[in-house]
């Protein structure tokens, strides 16, 4: 991962990460008595370090840094614009109590970058999530601290739930043999 890691020097940090960095690790269980079919259940964990969001006035970049610097910010817009549509239609469904309505256009732009492409199933339903805002105490520094945190105040309205995950195939066989074993049960209880 570090060696992918793309840095690059501004004015305000030596070391300015010029990418976001996406690692993502996939377990898979397999289990069960039934050798030839095991049941599969599997997990998918995101650790994202996203690049900040940078002011031209502040980094001073040109060139190469610039243009890097446009992309974070447009990637990093286009995320904050998915969170709020999806707080948006988490209030709209709160007040209406119950889910969306067929036809109702309401959605998330996920497909407007690469990065919410890829966060989308940390970002809407089956996933726990959770952000790290790092900040700077600086006073210089305090314009991008509160929009860090409103950053993060907005994230905190998405509602997740996580549940197992697991091929329907092999749900099904696992609840009916939960069902043969349950009657077998209750069959020798009454024999």
């Amino acid at each position: 991962g570090t060696k992918r890691r793309v840095v690059g020097a501004t004015n305000m940090n030596a070391n300015s990460s010029r990418s976001h960095a996406v690692f993502c690790l996939r377990l898979e269980v397999h289990k069960g008595e039934d050798t030839e079919r095991p049941v599969v259940m599997f997990s998918k964990t995101l650790l994202v370090d996203l690049a900040g969001s940078e002011r031209q006035s502040k980094t001073e970049a040109a060139g190469a840094r610039l243009k890097e610097g446009c992309a974070i910010n447009r990637s990093l817009s286009v995320l904050a614009m998915v969170i709020r549509s999806l707080a948006d239609l988490a209030s709209t469904e709160k007040k209406k109590g119950g889910g969306r309505q067929a036809g109702g256009g309401d959605f998330a732009p996920f497909r407007s970058s690469k990065l919410t492409y890829l966060l989308r199933d940390s970002l809407v339903g089956n996933s726990k999530t959770a952000l790290i805002a790092a900040i700077s105490p600086a006073a210089s520094n305090a314009p991008e601290t509160l929009s860090t945190l409103r950053f993060a105040a907005s994230v905190k309205t998405i509602k997740t739930a996580a549940k197992v995950n697991m091929d329907s195939k092999d749900k099904l066989v696992l609840e009916l043999k939960q069902q043969i074993a349950l009657l077998k049960a209750q069959a020798g209880e009454g024999g």
